[in-house]
């Protein structure tokens, strides 16, 4: 079995043999040349991993600040509709008192207006009155003056 295994080719099988043997050799210089470029590669990804660590952190952080601070505004937002709540209660409160005041107040004027009503009757009886004494005083006044001049008339005849 020491046979020379590459004497059983003929000569045209040799030439293939030694393109074979070509090709093998330019596919291992091949992978030899991406094995280099990907270690570089990867050396290149782990200086940029270590460039970006930093920045991933500082973003990390401010992710954790911003959900915290997400969770002051959730919880103001809760205060803030609480004290909405109460508001919109007081202003109901509010409307109602209104309410009963324009009630109140509508039944004020239809007092007031019964009482003007009133007065101007009254004032009408009033002025009525008045002319009627005022037509009896200037009565009494001519009737007076009547006598007062039938007085001095039987002064006269008398002195």
């Amino acid at each position: 079995m020491s046979e020379d295994e590459t004497q059983k080719f003929d000569a045209s099988d040799g030439d293939r043999l030694d393109q074979l043997i070509s090709l093998v050799q330019a596919m291992s210089l091949d992978i030899r040349d991406v094995k280099t470029r990907l270690a570089a590669l990867e050396q290149k990804v782990e200086e940029r991993l270590y460039d970006t660590r930093p920045i991933w952190e500082s973003v990390q952080t401010h992710i954790v600040e911003l959900h915290q601070s997400q969770e002051r505004m959730n919880e103001e937002q809760a205060r803030i509709r609480e004290e909405q709540e109460k508001i919109r209660e007081e202003q109901e409160k509010i409307r109602e008192e209104q309410e009963k005041i324009r009630e109140e107040q509508e039944k004020i004027r239809e007092e007031q207006e019964k009482i003007r009503e009133e007065m101007q009757a009254g004032f009408r009886r009033l002025d009525h009155k008045i002319g009627l004494i005022s037509g009896e005083i200037r009565e009494l006044y001519a009737d007076q003056r009547e006598t007062d001049r039938r007085v001095d008339e039987l002064e006269k005849r008398v002195s």
